[in-house]
């Protein structure tokens, strides 16, 4: 996976951040850190920001998931 990062002088923080990206987000994670790169931007603050926005909407979906069964349920 190395050779697919973006150069950065955080490669290590790099590899950690994505050790903690749920596997099936993982290819979507690197680009992230890509688009940083080229944008001038921190590659590892970007894996970072994706993680916990896509950790929400998870969060969010399950949420919104009980509250509807909850109403069929009651219905």
């Amino acid at each position: 996976m190395g050779s697919d990062l973006p150069p950065t002088r955080d490669c290590d923080r790099l590899r950690k951040e994505l050790r903690l990206v749920p596997a099936e987000l993982k290819a979507d994670a690197v680009q992230e850190a890509w688009l940083a790169h080229l944008q001038g931007d921190c590659p590892v603050q970007a894996v970072k920001t994706y993680a916990q926005r896509e950790r929400r909407r998870r969060l969010k979906e399950r949420a919104t998931a009980k509250v509807e069964v909850a109403a069929l349920s009651h219905a």
